[in-house]
């Protein structure tokens, strides 16, 4: 009887358990030995305080991260102010979110409601980033601090933003006043890296954080991406952000030997070595002198699938630094390809800028095959990408065969990126072409032949403007053949867009062997026109039990089916259209 009732009792405690496990709620993460750090979550900060009542902001905050750590994040980075100077903190330091009433919080509605629920949070001492720390320690998790290093959201109008510091309006006299990105004029209200009181009062924040969370910070992260600027034109110092970066290892060491653990230090830094050296970042100097423990390069606000790390990877392995890039969940405009669907998506989602699964999964198989140790998540806001989350950090941390299509992606110009001097890599496309030819490289990770799943799709797609035929094509010197062409219903809000296409052509790869890993190169002759888009797409058939029915035709390249977009006539005159808001906002 007894062992009945044990056995009644034991099924009932797997059927519950297995129920809740299917939610993906809290479970212990391995951290393999080529990942020390597992996957990497970035959480802004902005859902620190979700109620003005404490007790259910606390809350509230603590599933969060619990949220956080079900999609099997090892990492939790955790920014500790809205900007480098209001903090989520009782800070005696720098401001508090919230610090003093402004225009800004009055004139937006949402900021007014984040505004007032950390005012009244943190007036009852409330510590957000205390509070996810030690969540995070009872989720087996580590917890890496970050603050921007000179964050430019309140540069438009100092005087009246929310994001203003206390530290900032009683020393405006140091700013850089002659901002090297010429795009962005008011990156001249951002503070000067030359000036000490500047350097001491950055180092100042670190350690308050730092000592204010001894016990539950595995190490902290400085993040150079927002933004790129840290010196007037013409006088970078790089020497003396070393100095800082010493004197913070050394704050670290001390910690680590205090605890008895490792204290690790992440940076966060442009997508380019050369980029890192105009901004004054001395990354190998760093990772020579065991400084860093990651480094994650990072394009400002886009994906992208091509920045050219390689080099910085092979120098932080000799140094036994980590590499991380960093993953963005939104894309430039563009028209986004799903290479299963019958009519691989091109009437799906036009002028959408969330990049897809496909794309984001592409981008960490070429990171991997670039050598990097490990992902990095940054800017998955959990509220809007719930359901892609998981499936994004579960492919991510299976590192195994994966069924999800890839579409493999020349990253396109975003944000100014393509001016000089820039912040970023040189960027292939949008291309506007002088002559008939043009020659562009794409990068490949993952051979189209490597999932055991029928390869049903193996295409090319190149995104065009002001060209009325389909131009010839040559992949790694191949001529490849039209499949498919399509006039895209595009709303007025791509069609001002540079990069923007009117027009997709499908080319067929019919001998995927032609696919190399690493750089492959297509040769486009098409006189005139303008190059938009530049794909290269496989597609499976992964739901096999149509094959075992006899329903499915898994011979490559079929003709594409379905309803195409209905066509909408383009404006082609050369009057110039003003720019879509969003894509001038700070990210």
């Amino acid at each position: 009887m007894l062992r009945s009732l044990y056995l009644v009792f034991t099924i009932c405690f797997f059927m519950v358990n297995g129920g809740y496990a299917q939610q993906k709620l809290i479970k212990p993460v391995v951290v393999k030995p080529d990942e020390p750090f597992g996957l990497v979550f970035n959480h802004n900060g902005d859902l620190s305080f979700a109620s003005a009542n404490p007790a259910e902001a606390e809350k509230l905050l603590k599933k969060t991260v619990d949220y956080i750590h079900s999609l099997e994040v090892k990492t939790l980075v955790y920014s500790v102010g809205v900007s480098s100077d209001v903090l989520y903190y009782p800070t005696k330091i720098a401001s508090t979110v919230g610090w003093r009433v402004t225009k800004e919080e009055q004139q937006n509605k949402l900021l007014k409601t984040r505004v007032e629920n950390a005012r009244a949070c943190i007036a009852t001492g409330m510590d957000a980033v205390k509070i996810a720390g030690l969540q995070a320690k009872k989720n087996n998790m580590l917890f890496i601090p970050s603050l921007t290093m000179n964050d430019s959201r309140f540069t438009t109008d100092p005087q009246n933003s929310a994001y203003t510091s206390k530290f900032w309006l009683d020393n405006s006299n140091l700013t850089i006043k002659s901002a090297p990105n010429a795009f962005k004029k008011e990156y001249a209200n951002l503070l000067d890296y030359t000036h000490e009181t500047v350097r001491n009062h950055r180092l100042q924040v670190i350690f308050e954080v730092i000592d204010r969370n001894k016990g539950n910070i595995d190490g902290f992260e400085l993040d150079f991406n927002r933004v790129q600027t840290l010196f007037p034109e013409g006088k970078t110092q790089a020497s003396l952000i070393t100095e800082m970066i010493k004197k913070i290892r050394e704050k670290l060491d001390i910690n680590a030997k205090l605890q008895g653990k490792p204290m690790y230090l992440f940076v966060r830094i442009p997508s380019s070595e050369e980029a890192c050296k105009q901004t004054g970042l001395d990354i190998e100097t760093w990772m020579k002198q065991g400084l860093v423990n990651m480094v994650s390069p990072s394009q400002l606000m886009t994906l992208a699938q091509d920045m050219p790390i390689q080099n910085l990877i092979a120098k932080a392995h000799q140094y036994k630094v980590k590499v991380y890039p960093t993953l963005m969940p939104k894309s430039n405009f563009r028209v986004p390809l799903k290479p299963s669907l019958p009519t691989l998506g091109l009437n799906l989602r036009i002028g959408s800028q969330t990049a897809t699964l496909e794309e984001m999964l592409t981008a960490a198989v070429n990171y991997r095959q670039m050598g990097a140790d490990g992902l990095y998540l940054f800017n998955y806001s959990i509220g809007d990408f719930p359901q892609d989350l998981y499936r994004l950090a579960a492919e991510i941390n299976s590192k195994g065969i994966s069924p999800v299509d890839r579409v493999f992606t020349v990253t396109k110009t975003a944000y100014n990126d393509n001016l000089q001097p820039s912040y970023s890599y040189t960027k292939q496309l949008p291309l506007k072409m002088q002559s008939a030819n043009a020659s562009l490289s794409i990068y490949i990770g993952e051979l189209p032949t490597s999932s055991p799943y029928p390869l049903t799709r193996c295409l090319l797609r190149l995104g065009v403007r002001n060209f009325a035929d389909a131009p010839k094509l040559l992949l790694n010197g191949k001529p490849l053949q039209v499949l498919h062409i399509e006039d895209h219903a595009i709303s007025p809000r791509i069609a001002q867009v540079a990069d923007g296409s009117q027009k997709t052509i499908i080319y067929k790869i019919d001998e995927p062997t032609l696919i190399k890993l690493g750089n492959n190169k297509v040769e486009i002759i098409a006189e005139n026109a303008t190059l938009t888009d530049l794909e290269i797409a496989y597609g499976y058939m992964t739901n096999l039990s149509y094959m075992v029915r006899g329903v499915a035709d898994t011979k490559l390249n079929q003709p594409i089916t379905g309803t195409p977009a209905p066509l909408i006539k383009w404006d082609t005159s050369s009057k110039p259209t003003p720019k879509p808001k969003e894509i001038e906002e700070e990210p």
